[in-house]
Formats: C-alpha cells, structure tokens, sequence
C-alpha cells in the first residue's frame, strides 16, 4: 500500500513539473515588458521650456532621478574649455529630461530639506548657465555651513572670474560668516589679485575671520605675509597664534629659510 501510495506522488510531481516546463519562457520578458511600457506610459511627464509640471510626482524619487540623470548627461552638459574664464553658456541643453532634471534640482534647493542640498548643489553646478550659477551664488550667501564653502568652489569651477570678483567684494562685507566664506575661498583659489585683501585680513580682522586670513596666507609666500604673522603671534587669541605658527613654518620653507 505504502509503495502505492509513493508511486501516486511521484506521477503527481512529474506531472505538476512537466506542465511548468512546458510554458514559453519568452512569453515572460515579453509580459513584463508591456507592463512596463503601459506604467511609462500613464506616467507620462510634458516637459518644455516655460511650463514644466513635476507637482503629482513623488518629490524625493524625481530628485533621485534628476540627479542620477544628471551624471549621465554630466560630461554632455559640462563645458570643457583650455580658457580660465570661460564664460557661461546662456543655455544648458536642448534635451526636455534635462531641463526637467535641472527644474527639480533647482527647486529642490530652495525648498529640500538640509540633507539633501550637498548633492543637489554638486548635480546643478554642472549646469554651466546663468540662472544656475545665480540660484548657487544666492544660496551659498543664505547659508553658513560646509555646504556654502563647497558651494563657493563649485562656482569658481563655473566662472573663475566672477566667482573671484564677487569674493574679493564679500570680503569687505559686514557679516563675519560672509567675510570668513570669502576668504577661505580666496584662499584655495590663490588668485594673486586676492592677496592684499588677505594679508589686510591677517593685519585687522578678529577671531574666525582673522583665523581664516591666517591659513589663506600661507598659501602667498612672501615676506610681508610672514612679518603679518609674526605679529600675529602677540595675539590673546590661542588659535590666531597657533594657525600662525604653522603659517610661518609653511612659508618659511617655501622660501628656502
């Protein structure tokens, strides 16, 4: 009865298995593939240059995307040019999922969240136009975090010679963290034209912002800049003395002494 029973199981399962295999193992890509051409398809997006609706799209998945999209089409976009001052393009590109990519990203930066805006703002300085690099350059100034001091550099990248003309103005500015901004940049640029408003800096700013003068200098070796930091070093300020330390060590041995 026993063997009966286990020769009934074994028909069953060679049956069950041979009616699976018999199926077309085309059929199921195929399937698969119109379904997902019908969900493309529903979920549609018209995009054009004066009205670009992204507002019934999950806002976190386009941005996502946008930025994925936009390292796909990073080396298209970016502007490779021998020339320092290469100028701005006026437009980005022709291509409707790109302009909807930069749209995302550009209004992402003005309402995402904190966590958010470090990419967001390295995916849209590839976007080497105008209205870009104003939307980077109003947001590095809004802002007092690390992300203003990458967003700096970024702009630099876009246009080296108005990047390094609106710092030289910021570093006359009359809000510490936009003087402190200018001259960290200043100071990793190391733009000749940026030195004598550094070493000013080193001579009469205070706390950070002198700090700062302080560590850019050491990027100009020169005389003057050390005699500024050896009379930095009479400051009550422990961190003035110490960064000027190291700022006189650093040119010293750049000037062979």
């Amino acid at each position: 009865m026993s063997k009966l029973l286990i020769l009934i199981f074994i028909v069953l399962f060679v049956l069950i298995a041979v009616k699976f295999l018999s199926g077309d193992p085309e059929s199921y890509p195929a399937q698969k593939k119109e379904k997902a051409a019908q969900v493309i398809s529903s979920d549609s997006i018209t995009v054009s240059r004066d009205s670009i609706d992204v507002s019934n799209h999950d806002p976190t998945i386009l941005l996502r995307d946008a930025v994925r999209n936009e390292e796909l089409y990073g080396s298209y976009l970016r502007v490779d040019s021998p020339s320092s001052s290469a100028p701005i393009i006026a437009d980005p590109a022709a291509d409707p999922e790109i302009l909807k990519n930069r749209q995302l990203l550009l209004n992402e930066l003005v309402n995402g969240t904190n966590h958010s805006k470090f990419d967001v703002v390295k995916s849209l300085a590839k976007f080497k136009d105008v209205e870009v690099y104003q939307a980077l350059f109003d947001f590095m100034l809004s802002n007092d975090t690390s992300v203003s001091e990458v967003t700096a550099l970024l702009l630099y990248d876009m246009d080296q010679e108005t990047t390094v003309r609106k710092m030289m103005e910021l570093a006359d500015h009359n809000d510490d963290n936009l003087r402190y901004l200018a001259i960290v940049t200043l100071g990793k640029i190391k733009d000749k034209r940026a030195y004598p408003i550094i070493l000013n800096a080193v001579k009469h700013e205070q706390g950070d912002v002198q700090v700062a003068a302080i560590m850019a200098i050491a990027n100009f070796p020169t005389n003057e800049g050390l005699q500024a930091l050896n009379e930095a070093l009479a400051s009550k300020n422990h961190l003035v003395r110490d960064k000027a330390q190291k700022a006189i060590f650093k040119i010293s041995v750049e000037l062979g002494r």
